[in-house]
């Protein structure tokens, strides 16, 4: 499972606006605006340890798109970036520092449900070696679903690596609904990273059951994250463990897409399952050192002894 070249994916950059000085939502007056998104979160995080990266969204004809587009561009992600009437995402959201989060998902028929699979016809190249897909851009409609199913057919006829996070998103849909929408992709990923409910939905199966499901249906291999537990791993040659890394939390929200980024950055070196997963937590942990999602991601030469 080795391979180098063009890191590809697709999802909603979101207008994303947290409190400054970490106040609640209650009582905050004051905002800082980023962006982030799970699949730009990935994104971003392999472009910064190295590769190149592409990301498909869509944004609105409105000021929040400007700036969406505006930071993508500064962070020198290749984004292919279409526009809708229909309004740019937006997340308002508290720091998650372990506890209750307030969240304030402002994206129902927001412009990136407009995403479909002649955007991603128009932005894929062969040199595209590993694909990142995700539940939530899945779920959000018709389009987008066939989007995501499209990317996935493009990365198998083209031997690219498949990797899915379901990322149950409980406030944009439920369980069941994230299961009806992943199931569109069910045996045609390889590496699949979730915690043991989310996997569940990917295999349709329990969490018990979901690791050995998944190998069944054709991953090759299987992360389960478990948080400050660290996270799992297994394939067919055994299965292997590495602990979290953090060792101290401003903002959670984001470290499982930093996981998965340092994860897809190994894969793309062609590095070994453990040193995937070292890098993946290493990653994350410098993620939740920092609020915001992309803020805290490191350069490869911030990385030390992580491959």
């Amino acid at each position: 499972m080795t391979g180098s070249g063009r890191f590809f994916t697709l999802g909603e950059a979101l207008a994303v606006f947290i409190p400054r000085d970490g106040a609640s939502l209650a009582t905050a007056t004051a905002y800082r605006r980023t962006v982030a998104g799970s699949e730009l979160n990935v994104a971003a995080a392999v472009l910064r340890l190295g590769h190149p990266a592409r990301f498909v969204t869509v944004v609105g004809r409105d000021g929040l798109g400007d700036a969406v587009d505006q930071a993508l561009t500064g962070w020198g992600i290749d984004a292919r970036v279409g526009r809708s009437d229909r309004p740019t995402g937006t997340l308002v959201r508290e720091l998650a520092t372990g506890g209750p989060t307030a969240a304030v998902h402002l994206r129902a028929a927001s412009a990136a449900t407009e995403l479909g699979p002649d955007q991603v016809d128009a932005a894929w190249s062969p040199d595209v070696a590993a694909v990142f897909v995700t539940g939530i851009t899945a779920v959000r409609s018709p389009s987008a679903s066939a989007a995501v199913r499209h990317t996935v057919e493009l990365a198998r006829a083209a031997g690219a690596v498949v990797v899915c996070d379901p990322n149950l998103r409980p406030r944009i849909a439920g369980p069941d609904a994230f299961a009806r929408a992943l199931s569109t992709i069910r045996g045609l990923v390889d590496v699949a990273v979730g915690d043991p409910a989310e996997l569940a939905l990917l295999s349709g199966t329990s969490p018990a059951d979901a690791p050995a499901a998944l190998l069944e249906q054709g991953c090759r291999l299987v992360i389960t994250k478990f948080g400050a537990g660290g996270a799992h791993a297994v394939d067919a040659a055994g299965t292997y463990s590495a602990p979290s890394q953090a060792t101290g939390v401003v903002d959670t929200v984001g470290a499982g897409d930093a996981f998965a980024g340092g994860v897809i950055a190994g894969l793309l070196e062609g590095a070994t399952v453990a040193e995937m997963l070292d890098l993946g937590s290493a990653v994350a942990a410098r993620v939740v050192a920092t609020a915001g999602d992309i803020e805290g991601l490191p350069f490869r030469d911030e990385m030390g002894g992580a491959r």
